[in-house]
């Protein structure tokens, strides 16, 4: 029988093939169908519509995920670390770039390498944090899924090789004219645009273009840069606000006109600006038709829309500008186009995702929907400072479609009275992914079906097709079963020359252990095999939960189960599947089914789940070993926790999430000046009840 998965790339494939019939040939593009952003979350267009998932990513701002054309998810980084698809850290995965926390704005970007299918660019920038004190660089590494049984590695050799230097924390990549990327970057404090070309034959550039804008800031500045879906247009906002030296505080929205052939930036003009108000900037997304740009501004309280019909008229496209939403606090940050042609928004002032569900409708029939997605809890873990899913969701990859497209064969053959066939393609393409996931230019098959062959090779594709039907002898056993320990399955089969997986040629065949057991039959020139596979009850009466401590006062509801099922009775007398505990004692589990009577039992202990803090309100970093070290001590262990510290211009000068860490007094890798401090404490009680605690404290030498 063929699995749902299979079935559902069945039909992908077969809708690839009429599509190369027809002369449009696309292959499903899912390689952006799962997003990973923010604090653990996950979003999956799998189903249609968007599905939160858990990650094990935390990152402010920057981040990508890539999945395979089938909307697998294969792997996901912050710009300095990379998860599997397991949500496991690949072993070489911490590499240079977006900071330990993750602020840059779109420090992370993954494309597929046009020469080996299983591997992967991965290019990061660094923060603006970095830049402040050091020059923020563009690197890449190569990731390949060959490595670690499957769920990929980065390459020894392919990793944090530097592009380009003096770098914003802000790139895009579109499809270049031909079987390529272009990987569209900007200098800090500099009106050039830089782009770097990936094809087949590795990386090429970089290619610069002079803007029309040198930025604000010090470091590198904020703010998202965006290529329209065809590829013709660029825009770029520059962040602006408080850091800026000399420049006021607005912000400017930059666009222009980009060449797919060459990767040059043209005609670029200034589209809006906030001139001396001290607004600024963040998100921007091109509508999937190209006519509309929308962006985040007005401090971020403001979505609006312009209208690019008019453009290249700057003046006119800037007047028609439509105010979406706005909203009395900052909430409205990065924006992202996606698989199902949505552009969705970080709002992060609510537990929702905000949605623009036409966004090729001009004015407010763009239907925007401010509670879209609702961010449960269960989601994420609550950071006090932080939004809760981050200022963005991501860089998005491109999915290149194939230009060419060779012809293939189509087979429709009877094999008879086989076991298995050997089907195989032209081996002059690269790579070579069957209907039911195996690879290779060749294989063999024993089954009915239809087998196809993607054959790929840069942007070339080829589709093979197999029809087979095989004959074979008339055998049925048994359907797979399970039987109780000590006990046996009886086999019988008729017919002539059988022989059993063991050598045996007994009409019956007695089984008294688990595993898989197969007949083979040799009729009329012809042979043919069955089998079954018999498994061993794990027998037993089962309590799920071990044994364990309780708060005083809390309820614990403990769940029985007997294997096979059968009848359940507790020592405290009920015959139901689970029973309430609220007081300390052993509880007993009786099981009987058709494999026996059996027990099972688990002791139960209250505890005190009372939780205060003591937070001291000086400490003397001077290395005398007394009074070291600024830290929360509490009577329990939280289910979460989250302390930092402030200085007096609110900078956080020390953040942790761990109870047994505490501040040392520095700031950076120098002492703290002596003063007045504040912290914020946030916690989570093992009854689940979150309490904050805001204070200061003075730091002496």
């Amino acid at each position: 029988m063929i699995k749902e998965a299979t079935k559902y790339l069945i039909l992908l494939v077969l809708i690839t093939l009429l599509s190369c019939l027809s002369g449009s040939c696309i292959l499903a593009q899912g390689e952006n169908n799962n997003w990973a952003f923010g604090n653990c979350l996950g979003l999956s267009f799998n189903s249609g519509n968007p599905v939160l998932f858990k990650t094990a990513l935390y990152s402010k701002e920057g981040c990508a995920a890539i999945s395979d054309a089938f909307g697998n998810l294969l792997f996901y980084t912050s710009g300095s670390m990379i998860w599997d698809r397991n949500g496991n850290r690949m072993s070489h995965g911490n590499i240079l770039g977006n900071g330990v926390y993750g602020s840059g704005t779109q420090a992370a970007l993954i494309l597929k390498s046009l020469a080996n299918p299983d591997e992967y660019y991965l290019f990061t920038l660094d923060p603006q944090e970095v830049a402040i004190g050091a020059n923020p660089k563009m690197r890449y590494s190569v990731v390949d899924m060959r490595l670690n049984d499957g769920l990929g590695d980065v390459k020894v050799g392919q990793k944090d090789i530097v592009l380009d230097d003096e770098m914003e924390e802000r790139m895009y990549a579109v499809e270049a004219d031909d079987c390529g990327y272009w990987i569209v970057g900007h200098k800090r404090k500099d009106n050039r645009y830089v782009a770097f070309k990936l094809t087949s034959a590795g990386l090429s550039g970089p290619v610069y273009s002079m803007g029309t804008f040198a930025g604000f800031f010090y470091g590198s500045d904020p703010g998202e840069i965006k290529i329209s879906p065809d590829g013709t247009k660029i825009a770029l906002i520059f962040l602006g606000g408080s850091y800026e030296k000399g420049f006021g505080t607005q912000f400017r929205i930059e666009i222009g006109e980009f060449d797919k052939r060459t990767g040059l930036i043209s005609n670029t003009a200034i589209l809006d600006s906030a001139g001396s108000i001290p607004y600024q900037g963040y998100g921007l997304a091109f509508s999937p038709d190209n006519q509309k740009l929308y962006a985040t501004m007005e401090d971020y309280s403001q979505l609006v829309q312009y209208d690019l019909a008019f453009y290249p008229n700057i003046s006119a496209v800037k007047n028609s500008r439509v105010k979406i939403a706005e909203s009395n606090y900052m909430n409205f940050f990065g924006l992202r186009l996606g698989p199902d042609n949505k552009i969705y928004l970080a709002n992060f002032s609510e537990g929702y995702i905000s949605c623009i569900q036409n966004p090729n409708e001009k004015g407010l029939g763009c239907d925007f929907n401010n509670r879209h997605t609702f961010v449960d809890t269960a989601y994420y873990f609550y950071h006090a400072t932080d939004p809760n899913y981050g200022f963005g969701f991501g860089n998005p990859t491109v999915a290149l479609g194939y230009k060419d497209t060779l012809p293939g064969r189509s087979v429709d053959t009877v094999i008879c009275f086989l076991d298995s066939v050997l089907l195989k393609v032209e081996n002059n393409l690269l790579h070579y992914t069957w209907n039911d996931g195996v690879t290779g230019s060749s294989r063999y098959v024993h089954e009915n079906g239809a087998y196809y062959c993607l054959s790929t090779k840069e942007c070339t594709m080829r589709m093979d097709t197999f029809n087979l039907q095989f004959v074979k002898g008339n055998l049925s056993m048994a359907a797979d079963t399970i039987i109780c320990p000590g006990d046996s399955l009886v086999l019988r089969v008729r017919g002539e020359g059988f022989r059993w997986q063991d050598g045996s040629t007994d009409s019956v065949y007695v089984i008294r252990n688990a595993g898989v057991y197969s007949v083979r039959i040799k009729e009329k020139g012809c042979s043919f095999s069955d089998s079954i596979q018999v498994g061993i009850y794990q027998a037993g009466a089962f309590i799920a939960e071990g044994d364990t401590l309780i708060c005083k006062g809390e309820e614990l509801v403990l769940h029985g189960l007997s294997n096979p099922g059968g009848q359940l009775v507790w020592s405290t007398g009920s015959d139901l599947g689970s029973i309430p505990i609220t007081v300390p004692g052993s509880y007993i589990l009786e099981a009987k089914n058709i494999c026996g009577t059996f027990l099972d039992s688990v002791y139960v202990d209250i505890q005190d789940c009372d939780c205060r803090p003591f937070i001291p309100n000086a400490f003397s970093p001077n290395g005398d070993e007394a009074n070291d070290e600024f830290k929360v001590i509490l009577d329990c262990y939280p289910q979460q926790f989250s302390f930092s510290v402030y200085n007096r211009y609110g900078q956080i000068v020390f953040s942790t999430y761990r109870l047994e860490e505490g501040w040392k007094g520095m700031y950076g890798n120098v002492p703290a000046d002596v003063g007045t401090y504040y912290y914020l404490l946030q916690y989570r009680t093992p009854l689940g009840v979150s309490i904050t605690y805001k204070g200061d404290i003075v730091l002496i030498r």
